[in-house]
């Protein structure tokens, strides 16, 4: 074998094992992949009120406003209708045609809204202990102008006018007051109902059945009677609740009325 020929084989030779050697590293090697870039992502929760089922819905709040134009303060049908000594039951001789009886001991007649009201709030307080009972409710006009003859001639007109009223001018005659005595303790036109359980109770919870106490303690020179926490006056829970939310304690200042101490 020629010298060109060696050279020849041992150059193919050559050429033959760089080109196995690439093969051989291109299956050895591992290839090299980049990672993928990953945006991160903010899930918002918004909680609702069945995420906790045993939660308690929020209490309602009462309504700050109230249209104190609803109803009229002057006719004597009306739920709203204010009777002081200076302003008389128009006409004097009014009667309310849907009188009906009080439903609770002690019996006499109110309007039939009024009723309604009364027996649900007397069920409500007798099942807390605290039952009571009407002395008196609805009065006619002659019903109160002997009563008011009766107290001039015990105590003089100038006192009896503390704590009753001329003919004409009593709410009584509008079938929505009351007076209200303890079953228990009695106390039946007196102050010392203020301290039994049945005075205790309708100053907390009257109100959410539509009653006000319509002359409290301390408001004598705006309603002109003394304190009476025995008589209760129907005016709807819208009124009631609303006065004792606002703390205003008598229908003059709700009603933006000038104070009635006397005639």
């Amino acid at each position: 074998m020629t010298g060109i020929a060696r050279w020849l084989i041992a150059g193919v030779l050559a050429v033959a094992c760089a080109v196995a050697g690439v093969l051989v590293a291109s299956v050895v090697q591992p290839r090299t992949v980049a990672e993928p870039q990953v945006t991160p992502v903010t899930v918002h929760v918004t909680t609702t009120a069945t995420a906790n089922p045993s939660a308690q819905p929020a209490p309602v709040a009462s309504p700050v406003g109230i249209d104190l134009k609803a109803h009229s303060i002057d006719d004597p049908n009306s739920v709203w209708v204010v009777v002081n000594k200076q302003r008389p039951v128009d006409p004097k001789n009014f009667e309310p045609d849907d009188l009906t009886a009080t439903g609770i001991p002690g019996g006499n007649e109110v309007t039939r809204s009024a009723a309604t009201a009364l027996k649900r709030m007397y069920a409500a307080a007798a099942d807390d202990g605290a039952g009571f009972g009407s002395s008196t409710a609805y009065r006619s006009y002659n019903f109160q102008k002997g009563l008011f003859q009766q107290y001039v001639n015990q105590s003089g007109v100038a006192k009896a006018e503390t704590f009753s009223a001329r003919p004409g001018y009593s709410e009584h005659q509008t079938g929505f007051a009351l007076d209200l005595y303890d079953l228990d303790a009695g106390c039946a036109h007196t102050e010392c109902f203020a301290n039994t359980a049945a005075g205790k109770w309708l100053v907390k919870h009257a109100a959410d059945y539509g009653f006000i106490e319509r002359y409290p303690d301390g408001a004598t020179k705006v309603t002109g009677y003394k304190w009476e926490p025995w008589h209760w006056r129907y005016v709807g829970v819208e009124l009631a609740q609303y006065m004792r939310d606002q703390k205003i304690d008598t229908l003059e200042e709700v009603f933006g009325l000038p104070p009635a101490p006397d005639y």
